[in-house]
C-alpha cells in the first residue's frame, strides 16, 4: 500500500498533490472538530479512473481511532470526506 501510494504521489504534479492533501486535511479537521496533531494522512492514491483517494486516521485519546477517506475527482476537485471505520487503520 505504501509503495503504490508513493508511486502515485511521484506521478502527480507536486502542487496538485499538496493542494489535495491540504484540502483533505482542512475538511477532516472541520468535520470532526479536532486538531492536526491527531490526524494521520497517507499519500494520495490515484485510481484507475483518474480520481484520487486520501485515507487516514484520526486518533482520539481514550477512544478507538476513526478511519476516513477523502475523495477527489480526476480534475483535482474535492468531493468530500467520510468516515470509513472505527478501530482499525485504513
Amino acid at each position: 500500500m505504501y509503495i503504490f501510494g508513493l508511486v502515485a504521489l511521484l506521478a502527480a504534479p507536486s502542487d496538485t498533490t499538496v493542494s489535495m492533501v491540504e484540502t483533505c486535511q482542512t475538511h477532516v479537521l472541520e468535520q470532526f472538530e479536532t486538531s492536526a496533531e491527531r490526524l494521520k494522512l497517507r499519500p494520495p492514491a490515484r485510481r484507475a479512473d483518474g480520481s484520487w483517494a486520501i485515507t487516514g486516521t484520526l486518533e482520539r485519546p481514550g477512544a478507538v481511532p476513526i478511519g476516513f477517506q477523502c475523495e477527489i475527482d480526476r480534475k483535482g476537485h474535492f468531493l468530500g470526506a467520510a468516515q470509513t471505520s472505527a478501530g482499525s487503520e485504513p
